[in-house]
């Protein structure tokens, strides 16, 4: 299991992804499954700057967490 953040400074999107999940797993409310992974996105939500923030499917004990880095301003070119 792992997690993906997106976004910008305190406010992120996460991404949980679960790799060969049990078959059974695959019917949850939430997650969805892509082939063998099951995914869920949450919706972007502000948590604050030098935040741990972690991840968990209902019916695993594992738990994926990183730690909310803030980069600044950034320009695309």
């Amino acid at each position: 299991m792992c997690i993906r953040m997106e976004g910008r400074n305190d406010w992120n999107t996460a991404t949980a992804i679960w790799t060969n999940p049990p078959k059974q797993v695959g019917k949850a409310q939430t997650a969805h499954r892509k082939g063998k992974t099951l995914n869920y996105t949450s919706s972007s939500f502000e948590q604050g700057t030098d935040a741990t923030l972690c991840v968990r499917f209902k019916g695993i004990n594992r738990v994926a967490c990183d730690k909310i880095k803030h980069i600044g301003d950034r320009t695309s070119f």
